[in-house]
């Protein structure tokens, strides 16, 4: 027996386990029933021999076909529209034909290491393969969405800005001014959507929220989004207590967005009073909380309560439409500041607590000149 009969019998007989294989994926993997069969063999040809070269210790001749199965093969299956899981089922199968055909050889000390230098070459490949893919189809969402982001603000801005002459129009009949300020109303929900949008594909596909600390006051920063939400919302009881020494250094437009976005979360989704609190906790942090009355989050759904795209409540209530991104911004931007964001619910109301560290992680201690 060869010292490499493993690589050498791969070699010889890739054209019968590619053969097995393509039968197995069509009969076991609906998605790769679409595929013309060289679209589907693609660059199995060569990830074969270069899978030999790492059972002999080759890794530098191994390094092109794995890149191929990766660039390649991976890479093609996303632009046909393949997705994940049926990616890795098809890699599932193209090991277990392999093995079967493997089992042909005899059963030796030299075969069994050589079958475990093939189980590592075929998980390295494998992972590479797949987080390649991940990683393209995660550039191409992030791209999606800051396209449809940018291109969705021209013509909302351009709405807002008829609405608005109708408005400062002295001539305009009372019934225009009452559908203006529903146009207003309805563009100003869109635009925070689109900044949702941007600042998810910034978040989660883009490596996080960046926040650019500047000396401020927590209290005008809390006061800011209270008068913006107060003035949206006029029918509504909304409450601001604001109390201790607030400064620190924050990246107030962030600030602004995770307190507009919890604000507004307790007005769509809770009941009167929205109560928002802001104060000093020892030197080194501040508290935010808003806290709004109703029903109680569902336990279940607390442990998803970040998550992008999900709702905390499913009931009859009427509600504005979004996207479900808010409560994940905020945590984000928590994130970006070194705070901590808690949820507590129950029958005395819903309470969202962020712990706010007056400077930045990483940055010198608390400036002598914020703190009197």
């Amino acid at each position: 027996m060869a010292a490499c009969e493993v690589s050498a019998f791969l070699r010889s007989r890739g054209d019968a386990i590619i053969k097995t294989w393509l039968g197995r994926i069509r009969r076991d993997v609906d998605e790769t029933k679409k595929l013309s069969r060289p679209a589907l063999i693609d660059h199995l040809p060569e990830f074969l021999p270069a899978l030999a070269d790492w059972i002999d210790g080759d890794v530098i001749g191994s390094r092109r076909g794995f890149e191929r199965l990766a660039d390649g093969h991976a890479l093609q299956r996303l632009g046909f529209g393949i997705t994940l899981e049926a990616l890795t089922e098809e890699y599932a199968v193209l090991r277990e034909v392999i093995l079967e055909h493997l089992l042909q050889l005899p059963t030796t000390d030299t075969i069994r290491e050589q079958l475990v230098r093939f189980n590592i070459g075929m998980d390295r490949a494998v992972n590479d393969a797949v987080q390649r893919y991940a990683r393209r189809r995660d550039e191409i969402r992030e791209r999606f969405i800051g396209i449809l982001g940018h291109d969705l603000r021209s013509p909302i801005s351009a709405i807002a800005m008829a609405a608005e002459a109708i408005v400062r129009d002295e001539e305009s009949a009372p019934r225009y001014l009452t559908l203006a300020a529903r146009i207003l109303r309805g563009t100003a929900r869109m635009q925070e959507m689109v900044e949702q949008l941007l600042a998810f594909a910034q978040g989660h596909l883009g490596g996080g929220i960046p926040a650019e600390p500047v000396p401020g006051d927590m209290g005008d920063l809390a006061r800011g989004a209270f008068d913006e939400v107060s003035t949206a919302f006029p029918d509504r009881d909304v409450q601001l207590v604001a109390t201790g020494d607030l400064r620190g250094a924050w990246d107030p437009a962030r600030v602004h967005q995770a307190l507009i976005n919890l604000i507004g979360n307790a007005i769509n989704h809770g009941e009167d009073p929205v109560e928002v609190s802001v104060r000093a906790d020892g030197d080194g942090f501040v508290i935010t909380e808003v806290t709004n009355g109703g029903s109680p989050i569902p336990r279940d759904a607390l442990a998803t309560l970040f998550d992008p795209f999900r709702r905390a409540v499913d009931d009859a209530r009427p509600r504005k439409a979004g996207l479900g991104l808010g409560l994940f911004i905020v945590n984000q931007i928590a994130l970006a500041h070194g705070a901590t964001i808690d949820v507590s619910s129950d029958g005395s109301g819903t309470r969202f607590t962020l712990r706010w560290p007056r400077t930045l992680p990483g940055h010198a201690g608390a400036n002598p000149e914020l703190r009197g």
